[in-house]
This record gives C-alpha cells, structure tokens and sequence, in this order.
C-alpha cells in the first residue's frame, strides 16, 4: 500500500487546507444554536420522509419552486411597478 493512500482518500495528508481544518479547535455549540440545528435537521429529515412517501409530490414540488413561484412572484412586482409608475405619473 502506497503511504500517501491513508485515510479517505489519495495524498490526503498533503492537503494544506485539511490539514488548517484538522487544526481548528473543536468548540461546542451553545445550547440555542444546537436546539437550533437539531430543529432544522428533524424537519429536513421529516421533508425527505414525506417525500419518499409520496414520490409523485418531489416533480411537483420542483415545478414550483423553480417555474411557478418565480413567475407568479415576477408578475406580481412587474403588476405592482406599473400600477406604481402609473399612478406617479397621474400625480403630474
């Protein structure tokens, strides 16, 4: 076995910038900000649950948010800057 194969990878042991990581100290959060990630964590592990139970809703839920959401939510600030423009222009 090559030396520079230990661990996880190839020449990992080389790698300046893992090796400033490895050095970092290693600080408990307080308990706010821990009660915080575990919250965050629980729903996202919750979200992926609901999802494998229902696979059909992750194709429907891409379609919202990234062709839905931002149409409606373009139209509505495109609808409310022309009411807004208009109505400034009425005022001269």
């Amino acid at each position: 076995m090559d030396p520079k194969d230990k661990d996880m990878g190839v020449g990992l042991d080389n790698d300046p910038l893992l090796r400033q990581l490895a050095e970092l100290p290693a600080e408990r959060p307080d308990d706010l900000t821990y009660a915080r990630v575990r919250r965050r964590a629980l729903a996202a592990l919750a979200e992926e649950r609901r999802m494998t139970q229902h696979p059909w809703l992750r194709p429907a839920q891409t379609v919202w948010q990234r062709a839905i959401m931002p149409t409606l939510l373009a139209g509505t600030i495109g609808a409310y800057l022309t009411w807004a423009v208009q109505y400034s222009a009425n005022l001269y």
